[in-house]
């Protein structure tokens, strides 16, 4: 089981991204959207700006090739289509030479953050935002059901994987859930 960031680490996180410079503005609204919306790393570097309405995202081809409406806060929203409002084509996030951010980029930022910070290298991963977002749906009273509908999966057994809550998921739960 990976560890999940506690809400203060997040702050941390997010605050020690200096947003003057553009191409870390863009990192910063690509790991807010990881962590807001529960989106793989690889989703959001896929994100489209046709895929960005109102107040959802829709993830195309993901994951096994399956799509899905995502719910993501205005404010979000609004931070995404301002840093991609800012290129051509249609990605949201690119690069300075304007091609696709690989997902390697946010796992070496995410290192060098971990050094800064004096957060654990194996906790930092933008995986962790995932894991993070699935725990926090469960604590706020979600049911696993709606919880895996959110990520993308078909089986409530990889959900579980993704929800760290030992203390509050009885071993009954864990039975009926996975039958």
């Amino acid at each position: 089981m990976s560890d999940i960031f506690s809400e203060s680490e997040v702050k941390k996180i997010f605050s020690a991204i200096n947003t003057r410079y553009p191409s870390n503005r863009r990192d910063l609204v690509m790991l807010k959207t990881m962590y807001y919306c529960g989106l793989r790393v690889s989703e959001v570097c896929k994100l489209t700006k046709d895929a960005v309405e109102d107040n959802q995202l829709l993830i195309f081809h993901s994951k096994c090739d399956k799509s899905r409406n995502v719910n993501a806060p205005e404010w979000l929203i609004s931070e995404i289509r301002a840093v991609s409002d800012g290129h051509k084509g249609p990605l949201c996030f690119v690069s300075s030479t304007g091609k696709a951010i690989a997902t390697c980029h946010l796992q070496h930022k995410l290192a060098r953050l971990a050094d800064r910070l004096g957060i654990a290298r194996r906790k930092m991963h933008p995986h962790t935002f995932r894991h993070t977002y699935a725990t926090r749906l469960v604590e706020a009273g979600m049911i696993l059901p709606r919880v895996a509908k959110r990520l993308g999966h078909t089986e409530i057994k990889t959900t579980m994987v993704y929800v760290h809550l030992a203390d509050t998921i009885s071993d009954a739960e864990r039975e009926l859930w996975s039958s």
